[in-house]
């Protein structure tokens, strides 16, 4: 059986969810999107940020949980003041793997 995957390199077993990391904190506090609500570029609510999945080899975050178990590939979007906005099709996070 295949594992599953959110992007092709990056198996979602390989990385830890931040809120589980007790000696990791982002450089950039402002950074931290949990609690904010992920949106399509017109608009559409897609869910609210859960947890971020981090990288640990690579000691960054490389995706975003949502409150619907799925998971957003940290490529695909974009932060403003009130908003994180999924830059490209809705389908990335109605077709991203389940985190478990």
């Amino acid at each position: 059986m295949a594992q599953q995957t959110h992007t092709d390199q990056q198996p979602l077993s390989d990385m830890q969810p931040l809120s589980e990391l007790r000696n990791y904190d982002l450089v950039n506090k402002h950074e931290d999107v949990r609690g904010r609500t992920l949106v399509t570029s017109d608009g559409q609510r897609l869910g609210v940020i859960e947890n971020m999945m981090v990288d640990r080899d690579r000691k960054r975050i490389a995706a975003l949980v949502l409150d619907n178990g799925r998971t957003v590939p940290i490529e695909s979007v974009r932060v403003n003041d009130r908003e994180v906005i999924l830059e490209g099709a809705p389908e990335i996070a109605a077709n991203s793997p389940d985190v478990s």
